[in-house]
């Protein structure tokens, strides 16, 4: 009787643990995927302060950390140069690679990375006339599952009908 008392407690301790493991996974995920969103909001507004400075954002592919690099730059209490793109902006990224696209330098840009968590979740942003693709296909996808609902609803209304004729 006491051994199996003291496998039970065992077991209860191990399926503990194991579910407080995958929780925590689960909420370092979303950190990861809200932190490497975060900083592709600091370089969106970086690559909007630029514009402001130029008349048009950096060319298409550019190496972003040429061009906007300065605005994450800080001085310590020393007085020497910290250079915050390698060591805050880019480690939140996977593989620190941040990707970037614009149609047109004068109108758009695209900027996109995959975050650090389990299944490196796709984060972007860019201006407003620059077409999200990852938006876009979350959109279509709920438009989709809109159109399938309006058609299951509208199948089941019609059953209820004939049900209604036949019994008449």
């Amino acid at each position: 009787m006491r051994k199996s008392k003291k496998i039970l407690i065992f077991l209860l301790l191990a399926i503990m643990v194991f579910a407080g493991c995958t929780k925590y996974d689960d909420f370092a995920d979303r950190a990861r995927i809200k932190q490497a969103a975060n900083n592709l909001d600091n370089v969106k507004n970086a690559l909007e302060r630029y514009y402001l400075d130029n008349i048009s954002y950096p060319p298409d592919g550019a190496d972003l950390k040429q061009y906007i690099g300065k605005f994450f730059t800080a001085k310590d209490t020393a007085g020497r140069v910290i250079d915050k793109w390698d060591t805050d902006i880019v480690n939140a990224f996977y593989q620190n690679k941040l990707y970037y696209e614009t149609e047109d330098s004068l109108k758009t840009f695209f900027i996109w990375a995959r975050a650090n968590d389990k299944l490196h979740t796709i984060v972007s942003a860019g201006t407003k006339a620059f077409k999200d693709p990852v938006k876009m296909k979350q959109e279509k996808e709920r438009e989709q599952k809109a159109l399938e609902e309006a058609i299951r609803k509208n199948r089941l209304r019609m059953a209820r009908e004939k049900r209604k004729k036949r019994k008449k």
